[in-house]
């Protein structure tokens, strides 16, 4: 039964329905000090790596990754004895979701983070939290306040990680109808103590 149920999920995101959860992340709070249970170094993909990059995701075209650096995304990346074993990209202005197969406006001081990826065999050693707590740091130093994330409901790890990092359920976004009719519909979360949502697109 959960089989087919995926099946008709897939079929919809596929057609006129998706849906994504929204979580934010304020960068005026106070950032966690995560640390991975091994050995890492924390930096920022250049243009002369997109060659490793395309090593560790097979699928990832070069000329698109160059793409992303030249329109300004920035690309955060972890390695372990030089190796390439993580990245995740943080996107500015309008960020395109595939998944929805829609666009979300984005403040000037707000960042989504999406594109995350750690190397199968390093998984579990809490490399995404410290890439991602990294990724934080980078965001508020250059002068962003919030950062955003869109990730499947049936995401769990991925939920517990962002969970570590301070996100919490911001709202949830909804791709809907197909071609030219289709739309992004934000739904914001309802918060205590009257905190702002999500914002929603111009």
């Amino acid at each position: 039964m959960e089989g087919v149920r995926l099946v008709a999920v897939k079929a919809l995101a596929a057609t006129c329905y998706s849906r994504l959860v929204l979580l934010e992340r304020s960068l005026d709070e106070e950032l966690p000090d995560i640390r991975a249970r091994l050995e890492l170094e924390l930096g920022l993909l250049s243009a002369d790596d997109v060659g490793e990059y395309a090593g560790l995701l097979p699928a990832a075209s070069t000329a698109a990754v160059l793409a992303r650096l030249r329109r300004g995304d920035v690309c955060f990346c972890a390695r372990h004895h030089g190796r390439l074993i993580a990245v995740s990209w943080a996107v500015f202005g309008t960020a395109r979701i595939r998944y929805l197969r829609s666009s979300l406006s984005l403040a000037p001081d707000e960042a989504l983070i999406d594109g995350v990826f750690v190397a199968a065999r390093e998984r579990g050693q809490d490399v995404w939290p410290a890439v991602g707590a990294y990724g934080l740091r980078w965001l508020r130093n250059a002068g962003y306040r919030r950062a955003l994330v869109a990730i499947l409901s049936s995401n769990r790890a991925s939920l517990r990680s962002q969970a570590k990092l301070g996100y919490r359920v911001s709202g949830v976004a909804y791709g809907v109808g197909v071609g030219a009719l289709r739309r992004l519909i934000l739904v914001p979360a309802k918060h205590s103590g009257g905190r702002p949502g999500i914002s929603l697109p111009a």
